[in-house]
C-alpha cells in the first residue's frame, strides 16, 4: 500500500513500532517523514520527505518524544521565518515571492519562473539588497545578461548557478526575450506590495522591453509543405518513432482547417461529421495549456464567440479526411468510442493502448521544433499553417473569406498578423481624373 503524500509544512502519522526484540534497550520507536513549508524551501513539494526517529523502551513514550520533537522543529520554523523576514535581498524576496505563486499559477509556470530566476537573474542580482538596487542598475544588468547551463543545489542548500554558455566563437551568448525583465518587475512588485522596500515603490514600473522588431507574416509553400509533412510521415513510421504519427496528424488538420494549435486539439469524435456533403469539422472548443477543455478564443470582449465567427465549421479537404478516418479506425480497434475522446488522443503511459489521454502543446511544439532543427524549414511553427492557409483564402477569396476562416472578428488582425504580401499591390489612381 502506497503512503499518503504528505503535503508541505506537514508530517506523518506518528505511531510507536516495536522492534519484536525483548532483549532490545530501546524496543520501540517512531519514524515521523515531513516536508518543509514553502515559505521557507519553494521546492520542498519536488523533494523526498525528511525524518526522523524517536527510540524509547515504551510505546508512549516514543510518542511523546515524537511530538516534542515535532513541536521543537515548528518552533524552529518560526524563528527562521523571523530570520527571512529580515533578509532583505532578491534572493531572499524571490524566493518568498515563489512560495506565495502555489496556489495563483499553474505549476509549469512556476517552474519557468523559478528557472529564469535560478539561472539567469539570482547570479547577477540575487545577493543585491531590494532597498539598494536602482532602477539604473536594474536596468544596466537586464541588458548584459548572458544564459547560462542549469544550475544545481550546493553542500549547504544554497543554489549554484550553471557557468556561461558560449558560442562557436567561445562568446557568451546573450539572453534574448522579455521573460527576465517580466521576472525582475513581478519580484520587485512583491517586494513593493509586502513592504520589503522602503520608499513602497517598484522601481522597474513604468520601464519597457527594447523594441523587438515584429516578423512579417510568412506563408510555405506547397512545396515546403510537402517536404514538412514527408519529414513528419518518414520519422514517425520508423522503428521507435511510431508517435510521431500523432505530430504528422495535427499539422495535416492545422494546415487544412486552419485552426489554432488548442483548437486542433480540441477536436472530439463527436465534432466530427463525415456523413455530411462535404464532410465537416465543429470547431467550438478547444484544449487549454492549462489542461482543460475551454470555448474557442473570444477576440472580441463583448461579444460571445459565436457571434463574430469564433464558433465554425469547416468543410474537410480530402487529406484531412483520411487522417480523420484512420485515427477513428485505430481508436475503435482500442475500444476508445466514446464521443468525448479526442481526435489526437494519445494512449496514456504505461496502460499498454487500454486508455487515452489528451495531448500536451508543449510536447507537440518541442516535436515539431525537432523535427525542423538544422534545416532549411526551422522557421516553421505551428501558427505557419494559419499564416499559410489565410494567405491562400486572402488571393483566391478575399481577407474577410479569410478572416472567416480564421475566426477573426476584425478583418485588419488577419491583413496584419497572417497575410503573406506575397504580391506587390499596385494603385490606379488614373479614373479619378477622367473626365
Amino acid at each position: 500500500m502506497a503512503r499518503p503524500s504528505i503535503p508541505p509544512g506537514e508530517r506523518g502519522a506518528i505511531r510507536a513500532v516495536g522492534s519484536g526484540k525483548k532483549k532490545d534497550r530501546a524496543p520501540y520507536r517512531v519514524t515521523i517523514r515531513y516536508r518543509e513549508p514553502l515559505d521557507l524551501d519553494p521546492r520542498a513539494g519536488e523533494k523526498e520527505p525528511r525524518r526522523f526517529r524517536t527510540e524509547s523502551r515504551s510505546a508512549r513514550d516514543a510518542e511523546v518524544e515524537a511530538h516534542e520533537r515535532w513541536e521543537a522543529l515548528q518552533k524552529e520554523w518560526t524563528g527562521r521565518r523571523r530570520g527571512l523576514a529580515h533578509r532583505t535581498t532578491l534572493d531572499g524576496i524571490a524566493a518568498r515571492w515563489l512560495a506565495s505563486l502555489t496556489d495563483r499559477r499553474a505549476p509549469g509556470t512556476i517552474r519557468t519562473y523559478t528557472r529564469t530566476w535560478r539561472t539567469v537573474l539570482s547570479p547577477v542580482l540575487g545577493d543585491r539588497d531590494v532597498n539598494d538596487v536602482t532602477r539604473a542598475e536594474l536596468l544596466e544588468a537586464l541588458d548584459d545578461l548572458y544564459r547560462r547551463a542549469p544550475g544545481h543545489p550546493g553542500p549547504e542548500g544554497g543554489w549554484v548557478p550553471g557557468g556561461y554558455l558560449r558560442d562557436a566563437d567561445g562568446n557568451r551568448i546573450p539572453v534574448t526575450g522579455p521573460q527576465p525583465r517580466q521576472v525582475l518587475h513581478l519580484v520587485l512588485k512583491y517586494a513593493a506590495d509586502r513592504g520589503h522596500r522602503r520608499d513602497e515603490r517598484n522601481p522597474l514600473d513604468g520601464a519597457h522591453s527594447p523594441e523587438r522588431e515584429t516578423p512579417e507574416p510568412r506563408a510555405m509553400t506547397e512545396e515546403e509543405w510537402q517536404r514538412l509533412r514527408s519529414l513528419a510521415h518518414a520519422k514517425g513510421t520508423s522503428r521507435g518513432t511510431r508517435s510521431n504519427l500523432d505530430l504528422h496528424d495535427l499539422l495535416t488538420l492545422l494546415r487544412y482547417t486552419g485552426c489554432r494549435i488548442g483548437e486542433g486539439l480540441g477536436i472530439t469524435r463527436d465534432r466530427v461529421d463525415l456523413d455530411a456533403d462535404p464532410p465537416s469539422v465543429l470547431i467550438d472548443r478547444q484544449w487549454l495549456e492549462t489542461g482543460a477543455l475551454g470555448p474557442v478564443k473570444d477576440t472580441r470582449r463583448k461579444k460571445s464567440a459565436n457571434e463574430h465567427g469564433g464558433v465554425r465549421r469547416i468543410a474537410l479537404h480530402p487529406e484531412a479526411v483520411a487522417v480523420i478516418v484512420r485515427r477513428l479506425a485505430e481508436q475503435e480497434a482500442k475500444g476508445w468510442t466514446g464521443g468525448d475522446v479526442p481526435l489526437l488522443a494519445v494512449t496514456r503511459q504505461g496502460t499498454g493502448g487500454r486508455s487515452w489521454s489528451w495531448p500536451s502543446h508543449a510536447n507537440l511544439r518541442t516535436r515539431l521544433r525537432d523535427l525542423v532543427r538544422g534545416t532549411d524549414l526551422a522557421w516553421i511553427h505551428s501558427h505557419v499553417m494559419r499564416h499559410t492557409l489565410a494567405t491562400e483564402a486572402s488571393e483566391k477569396a478575399g481577407t474577410a473569406a479569410a478572416a472567416a476562416l480564421l475566426g477573426h472578428a476584425d478583418e485588419r488582425v488577419t491583413v496584419w498578423a497572417y497575410i503573406e504580401q506575397r504580391q506587390e499591390r499596385v494603385l490606379d489612381p488614373r479614373g479619378l481624373f477622367e473626365g
